[in-house]
């Protein structure tokens, strides 16, 4: 499995969150924190992406899963045109 994140480490002394960053497809950085166990939980191909990272947002997983950033989805499959 390629990773389109990178783990930046901790954000405290426990190691129960991590600060992680992405690229996305258009090249702009975002930083998101994520739960230790749910990025290992990824890692190992187990749960569901919304289980692991309960408190990110559904753009924000978009982003973790495609690199697609929140918006760009409408863009591309407006079905208005």
């Amino acid at each position: 499995m390629s990773r389109n994140y990178t783990i930046v480490g901790p954000t405290d002394e426990d190691q129960m969150q991590v600060n992680i960053t992405i690229k996305d497809i258009l090249g702009t950085v975002h930083h998101l924190v994520v739960p230790y166990q749910g990025l290992i939980n990824h890692e190992l191909g187990q749960g569901y992406i919304q289980d692991n990272f309960p408190d990110l947002t559904p753009e924000q997983r978009e982003l973790f899963l495609t690199g697609i950033p929140g918006g760009m989805w409408n863009e591309i499959f407006d079905k208005d045109e």
